[in-house]
């Protein structure tokens, strides 16, 4: 398997969130294999605003992610969209990588004048097709 170095090819922009997900996660192996990751690829940390808050609360108003408990699911979106990314890389298919919560967040980004994202599991190729 090739290593991931398309440096440039794609802005990685992890969220406070994800920082704090990550070292409270129990599972080792996860923390070291996105730790050395991170060391890999130059990305840009962002922290949580008044906007990221604001968007979080709109997408808890839909109740498409109601409950308090699901705070960073709806703080992971906020990021991605107030930082403009075009994609949201998750694994969290009950709450975030899912046909509804994916139009809810696309139908948000159009009302806000945000730039219309994707919301994906890692596993799905980036590649340019058949070449």
């Amino acid at each position: 398997m090739e290593k991931v170095k398309k440096l440039g090819e794609f802005d990685v922009v992890p969220s406070e969130v994800t920082f704090n997900e990550m070292h409270s996660n129990l599972n080792i192996d996860k923390i070291r294999k996105l730790s050395d990751f991170l060391l890999e690829i130059p990305y840009e940390r962002i922290n949580v605003d008044d906007e990221v808050r604001r968007i979080a609360d709109v997408l808890r108003k839909t109740g498409i992610i109601p409950l308090d408990k699901r705070q960073n699911d709806r703080l992971h979106i906020g990021y991605a969209l107030v930082s403009g990314a075009n994609i949201l890389l998750s694994m969290n298919f009950k709450h975030l990588v899912n046909v509804q919560t994916i139009m809810v967040v696309k139908g948000i980004a159009t009302i806000e004048w945000y730039a219309s994202i994707e919301i994906i599991h890692p596993i799905v190729p980036l590649g340019k097709g058949d070449e």
